[in-house]
């Protein structure tokens, strides 16, 4: 516990004014297929708790995304047509 309580007065003794800002980190993805389920939905907001920056870029311009996650048209990127491709074994 000795070892534990120092530690964390070294934390709490940093001096936050010696540290340089710094943008948040950048996340971006592309989705196309069908609507996100919760684990990709829980996947982008474990991002933006992180304090990312995220942005999803999609086909969709309906695709449901949590509050804080731009979402893109991907055509900006790629104006050619879209392929998808289903396979029955996943």
């Amino acid at each position: 516990m000795g070892h534990l309580a120092t530690i964390l007065r070294a934390v709490v003794r940093l001096d936050v004014d010696d540290e340089q800002p710094s943008d948040p980190p950048e996340v971006r993805m592309f989705w196309t297929g069908p609507p996100l389920s919760i684990y990709e939905l829980l996947s982008l907001q474990s991002f933006i708790a992180a304090g990312a920056r995220v942005s999803v870029y999609s086909t969709s311009k309906t695709l449901r995304v949590p509050e804080g996650v731009e979402l893109l048209d991907a055509r900006e990127l790629w104006p050619g047509p879209v392929h998808r491709f289903f396979y029955p074994d996943g």
